[in-house]
């Protein structure tokens, strides 16, 4: 009785760790993602950080393209970017606790706002950490999901973009 029962468990964990890896294997939309719906954001705001090293010293750059409309040719560039992978989550989002993620000493950071309703504050807050992470706050959640994506070259296209973009946008 006590090896079937053993058996048994070793059966049920086996499962659990079979649907945890198709779980953590299976790719997501960048729509599944950002938890939209099916819907577009209303408006998009993008804030793009750098550090260059010059002479030994660290330079920060820092740009910004502020309250993209959905008629506006960056806001479509973007999330077409964002669109442009799929995303397989972190085996970490599965705590039950909330998660943090901080750029601390990465090269290159975007973070973007993507408002779905301005009148309830419904927004979903991305941040981009190098080319390798995204980092999603879903309306209403306190934590953060980490999301890798396929396909690291779109976040280092959208990044890209962001940088020249904002830059134009300032001269």
């Amino acid at each position: 009785m006590r090896i079937r029962k053993r058996f048994a468990v070793l059966a049920v964990a086996a499962v659990l760790l079979a649907a945890l890896l198709t779980w953590r294997l299976l790719p997501r939309t960048f729509s599944q993602v950002s938890g939209s719906d099916g819907r577009q954001p209303q408006a998009v705001s993008c804030i793009w950080d750098s550090l260059q090293l010059i002479d030994g010293k660290f330079v920060p750059d820092t740009a910004e393209l502020q309250g993209l409309a959905t008629d506006d040719e960056a806001y479509t560039r973007v999330i077409e970017l964002l669109s442009q992978t799929q995303y397989r989550p972190a085996l970490r989002n599965l705590l039950p606790w909330p998660q943090t993620a901080s750029p601390g000493m990465t090269e290159c950071a975007a973070y973007l706002l993507l408002t779905w309703d301005a009148e309830t504050a419904d927004a979903t807050y991305l941040m981009v950490m190098d080319d390798n992470l995204l980092a999603v706050q879903l309306p209403g959640s306190e934590g953060l999901l980490i999301y890798y994506p396929d396909d690291p070259a779109a976040l280092r296209s959208l990044q890209g973009y962001l940088a020249g973009a904002a830059q134009s946008a300032v001269q």
